[in-house]
């Protein structure tokens, strides 16, 4: 009993397409194609063409479960697909050399700074060939979107026989999944050296925090001692420094008090002289007015005798004012001298506690930038080891995306249905082949392009009628596909065999079929009278 299989649909009506696509139009559509396509001789000794069988075949595709996915196997191995493999960097080597050196810092620092290196440039990628495995995303895309619409049948279509049996395209399959589980081991061997790089570095920079707990707690223990005695020293030192001060300034002040005092006299002296000197001066010229000479001169006398003592007493002044500056000068310099050699004693107590504080400040921050190394250290190796393990799980996201959202509950058959025309001449055989497609509705085309649609050649106008479902599914038949077979002779011959055991051709149904088919085109416009006739009186007679 054969196993059930599952087949793809060929046409698939469009969204806007009323009309149903039937199978007799289906044939028909082909035929019309692969009449289009025939090459009629008359150019460049062209050879004449005969279409020698059109055959509708079955490519046959493996679906292999993987969790909730499936990959899909070429059954013909017409496929590979190629994985880019990056080989990592010894990391249980890397772990066990971190581990090892935890215990000694600098032996654990100098292990870091060896490694620094170790993982640049080391991305240096190979390509694994991974045969049969279909990865083009347009076709693992249609695949995904048919799939659900396939029909499970238990009749052996016309298919061609898989090359790959179950067991070979499970292992293709397997090959893929073992790649990806050893990616999936080197990201959880990143993710581990990272998780243990940054444990280790974490516990010696708990142990320097300690150390500089210890180091502030015995420079506190010190200072507790020295900054009461500083202060009070300091409190001593300023006391004696207030006392020198205060009998400087009463020594300094008695003495300007005793020179002011002088001065004070002195200039109550230089004014009454001044006044006396005005009062000579008018007695002189009331003198002078009235003639009298010997008043003048006696007066006279008296004047000079009197500027003389003005300026003896104004001398005196001068000097006694001079010396009253001198005296607050000196005393500003005593004081002066007094303040800068008691700052100079104060400030070496103070310097005894700043000193102090700022060697617990120097060795607490020489622990700190042990701290800052180490992160930076870290660090630069936790970033080039991310790295790679993005690099790792974009290679796997890679693996991941050749697979479809769809799963079997086995491997089984998929087989994409396809047209092969075989085209015979003088000089060869040539193929076609035409893969799944959709069908158009008329009436939209027709209204856009009304006037020069009749004008379009008959595969022009097939072509607008059935579209493809997938440029990748076309690239597939038509350059993979038949590329191998004119490789492959083999299997030439046996698509040769296909194509004429299952010629539409010879089938007498088939050519009432391509009757009904050809009308139901014409009516819809895609094909003319003429045309309809000539297709008729060359394949259905």
């Amino acid at each position: 009993m054969s196993l059930p299989r599952l087949i793809l649909p060929y046409v698939v009506k469009s969204v806007s397409r009323a009309n149903p696509f039937t199978d007799d139009m289906e044939i028909a559509a082909l035929l019309c194609f692969a009449e289009a396509r025939r090459k009629k001789g008359g150019f460049l000794g062209v050879s004449i063409e005969k279409l020698s069988f059109i055959s509708k075949l079955h490519y046959p595709l493996w679906a292999v479960p993987w969790e909730d996915e499936c990959v899909i196997v070429d059954g013909l191995g017409s496929f590979s697909y190629t994985a880019i493999y990056t080989k990592p960097p010894d990391m249980e080597f890397f772990t066990e050399q971190i581990k090892r050196s935890t215990t000694v810092r600098e032996f654990y620092r100098n292990t870091l700074k060896s490694f620094a290196k170790t993982f640049e440039g080391i991305i240096v990628e190979s390509y694994v060939p991974v045969e049969a495995i279909i990865s083009d995303t347009g076709i693992l895309s249609y695949l995904e979107k048919k799939l659900p619409e396939s029909e499970t049948k238990t009749v052996s279509p016309a298919s061609i026989p898989p090359t790959l049996n179950k067991e070979l395209a499970e292992m293709a399959a397997e090959k893929l999944v073992q790649d990806w589980m050893r990616i999936q081991s080197e990201i959880k061997g990143f993710q581990y050296a990272i998780n243990v790089l940054n444990a280790e570095t974490r516990f010696h920079e708990e142990k320097i925090l300690r150390e500089i707990g210890q180091i502030r707690e015995a420079y506190e223990t010190e200072l507790s001692h020295i900054r009461p005695e500083a202060s009070q020293q300091i409190e001593r030192l300023l006391s004696e420094r207030d006392t020198k001060l205060k009998w400087i300034s009463r020594t300094g002040e008695s003495r300007s008090q005793r020179k002011l005092r002088e001065k004070k006299k002195i200039e109550k002296q230089l004014r009454k002289l001044e006044l006396r000197s005005v009062e000579y001066k008018k007695r002189r010229e009331i003198r002078k007015n009235r003639g009298d000479k010997v008043g003048v001169a006696r007066w006279t006398y008296k004047l000079k005798d009197c500027e003389n003592e003005v300026s003896s007493i104004r001398r005196k002044l001068q000097t006694v004012s001079r010396t009253l500056d001198r005296a607050h000068r000196e005393c500003e310099v005593a004081i002066k001298k007094l303040n800068d050699a008691y700052q100079d004693l104060i400030d070496r107590e103070k310097k005894r506690v700043i000193e102090l504080e700022a060697r617990a400040d120097c060795e607490t921050q020489a622990k700190k930038n042990e701290i800052d190394e180490l992160q930076a250290d870290t660090l630069a190796i936790v970033t080039l080891i991310k790295q790679l393990k993005e690099q790792k799980q974009q290679h796997a996201s890679n693996l991941k995306a050749v697979t479809i959202s769809w799963k079997p509950e086995e491997s089984t058959l998929v087989y994409v249905p396809f047209y092969l025309v075989g085209y015979e001449s003088k000089r060869k055989l040539r193929y076609y082949a035409y893969p799944p497609v959709v069908a158009m509705d008329h009436r939209g085309i027709l209204t856009k392009i009304q006037k020069a649609f009749r004008k379009y050649s008959l595969e022009s106008r097939i072509n607008l009628l059935l579209h493809s479902s997938s440029k990748a599914l076309d690239k597939m038949f038509s350059s993979t596909f038949i590329s191998k077979m004119k490789k492959d002779k083999k299997l030439s011959m046996k698509l040769q065999i296909m194509g004429h055991s299952n010629n539409l051709l010879d089938l007498p149904e088939s050519k009432e079929k391509l009757r009904r088919g050809l009308e139901k085109i014409q009516k819809e416009g895609w094909i003319k009278p003429e045309e309809k006739s000539k297709i008729l009186d060359s394949y259905a007679k």
